[in-house]
């Protein structure tokens, strides 16, 4: 009753949703079918469909309702349509439009200071147990989370000429487990150290010389922001199984094992910074399609398309 008055006051064309799993947008995209209103997912999850053995599963009990679903890449498509296909949803209903919010990246590049890195923490409880099932491994790469934290802020207490940046998402228990990682090994206050979970993470990346993390977006984006990465290693611990986005290009990135070989990468970034333009194309098709900063384009383009369809 409310989505024709709703459409007659403000006068839209489509509406638009990030996601597709939630009961009340299953009830919206219902009514928007029945009042021939275009309902497009722009799908903001999946990137790493296609590449973890149990991303399939993420759709395993949903129905899509809708006019079109925007993805980041192929293999989403993929995961989509696989061998068990989402209900609802066909070839002609999805589209690649790689990732939007990183055509900021490809914009004119900001010039980083050689005296600030950026850590993307990793909360190990959620991180490392969809990757390491086994108890005894799990325990292990646990403590090495652990450990990489401490290093970090380790360099930052021995290097005071250092801007160091820890940042972790928003809610409140990823950013008290680093607080807490501080408060118990340091004892004295570290001034060049900032541990926040409200910072822009796309400023953090483009204003550092050095990125660090593990299993983050924030890596992918530092490839096309030009940026030194440095990564915890796990590798030895995951047997067959992936364990991370670059294990098919372990040259785009650093992995550390010891505090010592953290310290050397960081303070001569310079060595580890070449890519291969090669390999970081191929890498970044595999996660955003077309690494051309025009995925906002090709989105807008796909809405226009869908809305003009639905209007014949």
């Amino acid at each position: 009753k409310i989505l024709p008055i709703l459409r007659k006051l403000i006068k839209f064309d489509a509406v638009l949703t990030g996601n597709l799993s939630y009961v009340e947008q299953q009830e919206l995209a219902r009514v928007c079918e029945a009042r021939k209103t275009p309902f497009i997912v722009l799908h903001k999850e999946g990137l790493s469909a296609g590449i973890y053995k149990d991303s399939a599963e993420l759709y395993k009990y949903y129905k899509f309702i809708g006019a079109r679903m925007l993805v980041y890449n192929d293999k989403v498509v993929g995961v989509l349509l696989g061998t068990n296909p989402l209900a609802g949803l066909s070839e002609d209903k999805v589209k690649v439009v790689g990732v939007p919010r990183l055509d900021y990246y490809f914009g004119d590049k900001k010039s980083s200071t050689n005296k600030q890195i950026v850590f993307f923490s990793f909360y190990p409880k959620y991180r490392l147990s969809k990757v390491f099932t086994q108890e005894f491994k799990l325990r292990e790469a646990e403590k090495r989370a652990d450990d990489f934290h401490k290093w970090i802020m380790n360099f930052a207490k021995n290097h005071p000429d250092f801007k160091v940046t820890i940042k972790t998402k928003v809610a409140e228990y990823y950013l008290d487990y680093v607080l807490d990682l501080y408060k118990n090994n340091f004892k004295e206050k570290i001034n060049n150290l900032i541990i926040t979970n409200s910072a822009s993470s796309a400023e953090l990346i483009k204003n550092s010389a050095v990125v660090v993390g593990y299993g983050s977006m924030a890596l992918i984006e530092s490839i096309i922001a030009g940026k030194a990465i440095i990564s915890a290693y796990f590798g030895d611990l995951a047997s067959s199984e992936r364990w991370d986005y670059f294990d098919d290009y372990p040259e785009l990135i650093n992995y550390i094992k010891t505090e010592e070989e953290l310290e050397d990468r960081i303070l001569n970034y310079n060595k580890y910074l070449g890519y291969d333009p090669k390999k970081r194309e191929e890498f970044l098709k595999i996660f955003i399609s077309m690494p051309d900063g025009r995925a906002s384009a090709r989105a807008e383009e796909a809405i226009i398309e869908t809305i003009k369809k639905y209007q014949c």
